[in-house]
């Protein structure tokens, strides 16, 4: 599983990597500065359902709409021998500063990605009670959605012949009598 965070206005990403599939790839020795601990807000997303009163029992269904997607992502920052905790905190909060507008929100899970735009709710909490080192720190961030849907990075084909076999329409445009010679 990975993340990527793209800011549009600076035009950089920040990458969020699975840590167990990262250890388990590099035999114990991580590559890169971010590492997810928990991801939420891939799931149910609130209704709001519009109805009027009835003359008869209960009520008449308008329409439904969703509210905005809320997305937590708890993640560890690890520094390296490239980049201090210091310079993390730094590139971290000016990446998803509330000020910086739409970020494009990347999830990749298996060979399937999805993408979200979404807004920083605030600067990046940086938990301080027992994870403040100067190799590691716990951050978490919130990020909303105002269109709730996630959409999927590649578009999916689906053909007809692959549903129905030897498949063949009976309507021709245009129709040239028993001749059919139209485009179906």
């Amino acid at each position: 599983m990975e993340c990527e965070i793209y800011n549009k206005a600076m035009q950089s990403k920040l990458m969020i990597n699975d840590y167990v599939t990262e250890m388990y790839q590099t035999n114990g020795q991580p590559k890169g500065n971010y590492f997810f601990i928990k991801l939420d807000g891939l799931g149910e997303v609130e209704a709001d359902r519009q109805t009027m009163d009835s003359n008869r029992d209960g009520t008449i269904f308008i329409e439904s709409t969703l509210a905005e997607r809320d997305i937590q992502i708890e993640l560890i920052m690890i520094a390296d021998e490239f980049k201090t905790m210091e310079e993390l905190r730094r590139e971290m909060s000016k990446m998803l500063n509330p000020k910086s507008g739409t970020l494009e929100l990347r999830y990749k899970e298996d060979e399937r990605s999805y993408r979200i735009d979404v807004q920083s709710a605030h600067v990046p909490t940086f938990t301080t009670d027992g994870y403040l080192s100067k190799k590691a720190q716990r951050v978490t961030l919130d990020l909303i959605a105002s269109d709730p849907f996630w959409y999927a990075v590649e578009d999916e084909i689906h053909y007809l012949s692959n549903w129905e076999p030897n498949l063949e329409w009976e309507l021709e445009f245009p129709m040239m009598g028993a001749s059919e010679l139209g485009i179906e």
